[in-house]
């Protein structure tokens, strides 16, 4: 029983499609990698900024109202590393009397070029925890 030319040609085409469908699978899930770490890294990030915050008073709270970019925490992001890849901006608004609205937004793009964003929104109050925080240390 001899092999004809044919069968040879479609065996190396279904090889052909098997292994270039691996190889595109893999490198959408080393994409996938990437993605869901940069997620994590700029959760952290934004987690950190909170964190800062929650450890003022509300007179330092209020000082800091308006938008402005902030530098990521090294320890954190590892921002020496990456060179800058994610840009961090936190806009504190007055939403009510003693209230202030804390909106921070991170933005960077992916080894694709393609721009990915997230943002937390959290509400300060006066005399609420963050001042009960700063108090009792």
């Amino acid at each position: 029983m001899g092999t004809t030319l044919m069968e040879l040609m479609m065996a190396v085409m279904i090889l052909g499609l098997l292994f270039g469908g691996a190889i595109t699978s893999l490198g959408y899930g080393f994409f996938e990698i990437e993605l869901s770490r940069d997620s994590v890294r700029v959760a952290q990030m934004l987690q950190s900024e909170v964190e800062s915050l929650r450890t003022k008073n509300w007179t330092q709270l209020e000082a800091l109202k308006g938008t402005s970019t902030i530098s990521p925490d090294y320890d954190i992001s590892g921002a020496e590393i990456f060179g800058g890849k994610y840009t961090l901006i936190r806009q504190l608004t007055t939403s009510k009397t003693d209230q202030l609205q804390l909106t921070l937004k991170a933005s960077w793009k992916d080894t694709r070029g393609l721009p990915h964003e997230r943002k937390f929104y959290t509400i300060f109050t006066k005399d609420g925890l963050n001042d009960y925080y700063y108090r009792t240390i």
